[in-house]
């Protein structure tokens, strides 16, 4: 774990490098490019970082240990429809109880099960459990219209007739789990964006904890098969080579069977023509969905998309047979864009299910506190706590002597003076866009985006101060301001840190210089032309101090 431990601490402090290649990263640390693969997707993917959160389900309720156990519940389901449609057959047959009552009873059986095995994969929202659910209900269905009881037989052709509905049946269970896993994941996004910062600072620290435990764990990262370690590149190949070279040999085989077009160009189809079509279109959309799977992302799986569309359309445009120009002048070329534009939606849903398992993944391995993604979570979470850092000018405001002024002067007048003082800062500080961050009875800390902004703030408090306590002030004693500005960076917004050094720092600036004048740090006056200040011949903090030029109103 050194080498992950050098990784972690590198990007700490270069974040940026996690656009890094692996194998880049791997070499440079020392560690297998393979885990570094793992680690890096799992920072970019979003999936560390929400390892705390609650599943979308309760699993101490009934429903939440229905979804703990999945597999379990659809093989019970489905044997749950096989008894009962073989019951209602026994009944029917041996009993000759009315037909249409017992075909009734079968279809709402039917229909049951069918609704809770689409609700629990909507609930669970992983493709491969509609990829294994979709047989197990098909099988039973297919089983169960097959048995005959008197005379006892089985009938091969509803058995056949009733898995095949595993077709129907797929495409309507893999959207239903792919839309059940996105909305899981969009929740799960949701609640985490909700977290408060104490929220996170305790997972964190229970992160560091499990990392701790395991650090003397040789076990790595879990790598999983091999197909997940294909890059995008190579599937983006794959998908271009195999769409082009199966729509090539379809066609081929299409116009074997077909060589004067007449089924494509005059529609009569004959048996082998369908079933050639058929089979190269149901095997076009399988691929597609896999390949979308594969790349495990939305977007780059509708850059798969249109890559298949383009590998479908050139083989589509290849002449196979003496009547290829021919059927070329009679095809209509925006059906055949039509009909490859079908796949986008196939290939988008794939992606999606891609990126629902990888999610589920990482967070299984999370659970079992595999090191290198703990420290990937562990990574994630210090990002969020310590959010890009932003650069601000700070400005602080002080009037001098103002208890003396409050000392002297009725109470009531002394707090409207005051409020009136606040209310002001605030609206010369809103008209150069500036917020203010924090309030005292005798100043304000206001922080601008820019240091002019803030220059010209202060300059214009400077200026109008006199105005103020000639038209607004009820005291005997004016407002005499000192204000220090100094400019750094802050993790996040200024409104929301706890503590900030710029803020200290430009505190004691202010402190330093003269009433009436505005005093600057040194990074400061980096941002204005020279000659617009002088040095006051001290160092605050680190800092040199200088005064701003006002010739309108003295120092």
């Amino acid at each position: 774990m050194t080498g992950f431990a050098e990784l972690v601490d590198h990007l700490r402090a270069h974040p940026d490098d996690v656009r890094r290649t692996p194998g880049d990263l791997a070499r440079q640390f020392r560690i297998d490019e393979v885990e570094v693969a793992q680690f890096l997707g799992a920072l970019q993917s979003g999936t560390v970082g929400r390892g705390h959160l609650r599943p979308t389900y309760d699993p101490k309720s009934t429903i939440g240990l229905i979804l703990q156990r999945p597999y379990y519940v659809l093989v019970c389901v489905n044997l749950a429809m096989l008894f009962g449609l073989v019951l209602f057959r026994i009944l029917r047959q041996v009993f000759e109880i009315n037909e249409r009552v017992t075909t009734t009873a079968a279809i709402i059986i039917v229909l049951t099960s069918l609704v809770i095995n689409l609700y629990v994969l909507f609930r669970v929202g992983m493709a491969r459990v509609a990829m294994i659910g979709a047989p197990l209900f098909c099988f039973a269905l297919g089983l169960g219209a097959a048995i005959r009881v008197r005379p006892p037989a089985f009938e091969w052709g509803g058995f056949l007739g009733g898995f095949l509905m595993v077709l129907l049946y797929g495409f309507l269970a893999l959207p239903i789990a792919v839309l059940g896993g996105f909305r899981n994941i969009q929740r799960e996004q949701l609640a985490s964006a909700r977290l408060s910062r104490q929220d996170l600072l305790e997972q964190l620290f229970a992160v560091r904890e499990r990392i701790r435990r395991v650090s003397g764990k040789t076990e790595t990262i879990h790598k999983g098969p091999f197909w997940r370690m294909v890059s995008f590149e190579q599937i983006r190949n794959y998908a271009f080579g195999f769409t082009f070279i199966w729509t090539a040999l379809s066609g081929l085989s299409m116009r074997f069977l077909d060589p004067t077009g007449v089924a494509l160009t005059q529609a009569k189809m004959t048996t082998g023509w369908l079933i050639v079509n058929g089979v190269s279109a149901l095997v076009l959309l399988a691929s597609t969905f896999a390949f979308g799977f594969l790349s495990r992302d939305p977007k780059r799986s509708l850059i798969l998309g249109g890559i298949i569309m383009l590998a479908g359309i050139l083989a589509s445009a290849i002449p196979f047979g003496p009547a290829a120009y021919t059927i070329w002048n009679k095809s209509n070329w925006g059906n055949v864009l039509i009909g490859y534009a079908i796949y986008l939606p196939v290939v988008l849903a794939g992606g999606i299910g891609g990126q629902i398992e990888d999610h589920a993944e990482k967070k299984k391995l999370l659970s079992e506190d595999q090191p290198t993604l703990l420290m990937a979570e562990m990574l994630a979470l210090e990002w969020k706590l310590r959010p890009q850092a932003r650069r601000v000018c700070v400005m602080v405001v002080d009037a001098e002597k103002s208890s003396v002024m409050k000392a002297s002067a009725d109470p009531f007048e002394a707090e409207w003076s005051f409020r009136a003082y606040q209310q002001w800062l605030a609206e010369l500080a809103g008209k150069h866009l500036g917020t203010v961050h924090s309030t005292a009875g005798d100043g304000a800390v206001i922080g601008f985006a820019s240091v002019n902004d803030a220059v010209a703030a202060g300059l214009e408090i400077q200026r109008e101060v006199t105005r103020f306590n000639q038209t607004v002030n009820r005291l005997q004693s004016p407002f005499r301001l000192r204000i220090g500005l100094h400019s750094g960076e802050v993790q996040g917004d200024l409104d929301q840190v706890q503590f900030a050094a710029v803020i200290d720092i430009a505190a004691h600036v202010e402190k330093s210089g003269p009433v009436g004048g505005l005093t600057l740090s040194r990074t400061v006056t980096e941002a204005l032309p020279a000659g617009t200040y002088h040095p006051l011949d001290k160092v605050v903090d680190g800092f040199e101090v200088f005064v701003y030029k006002q010739p309108e109103f003295a120092v």
